[in-house]
């Protein structure tokens, strides 16, 4: 039974036999965890299109670690009550989604954030996530002599993002696929 709704019966015939009654409820769905693509299955988010990645960082140059802010723009290309983030090993403080608090969870390198209400397909959301670090390299089937993303070398770090390397360093749709504009802002 659905709380609060009532659903008349249909005008049955006194002799007929009573048959159930099938009712379908649309619910939203979460965005899926990966693309799908052949390589990398696993890289990527569904459900919506980043447009635009702010990231405001603070480097401390002798732990090699950041503390960061990265503010995404997206668009909804579906209903969704969650969606994923690619994001290896770093802390995640806090998640607002439309300046509204948001419930996260990770699991491995998916970071899955649960809004306070659905996002309505179409709809332009923004999503912040506070988040901290020493970053490491990601071991990548595509570039098997070395790891990509963030990598330390003394006296500097050099990034490294393509294919799969962006999420050691921030939050991302982690694939080729989905474009967007960056915002940098560094301090060191």
């Amino acid at each position: 039974l659905l709380a609060g709704c009532r659903i008349p019966a249909p005008a049955k015939p006194a002799s007929a036999t009573p048959t159930p009654q099938t009712i379908a409820i649309t619910t939203p769905n979460a965005g899926a965890d990966g693309l799908g693509d052949p390589f990398y299955p696993q890289q990527g988010n569904g459900g919506y299109d980043a447009l635009h990645y702010t990231l405001d960082l603070a480097v401390d140059m002798q732990r090699h670690a950041l503390t960061g802010t990265a503010t995404i723009t997206a668009q909804a290309a579906q209903t969704l009550t969650a969606f994923n983030f690619d994001l290896q090993g770093l802390t995640v403080n806090r998640v607002r989604v439309n300046q509204v608090a948001a419930i996260f969870r990770r699991n491995a390198d998916e970071l899955t954030i649960i809004p306070a209400s659905p996002l309505a397909s179409g709809a332009l959301f923004t999503t912040t996530i506070a988040y901290n670090g020493v970053p490491a390299g990601v071991a990548d089937p595509g570039v098997p002599f070395e790891k990509i993303g963030w990598l330390v070398f003394d006296p500097g770090i050099f990034v490294l993002s393509e294919p799969s390397g962006a999420m050691s360093w921030y939050p991302v749709n982690n694939h080729p696929l989905d474009k967007a504009i960056y915002t940098f802002r560094i301090t060191v």
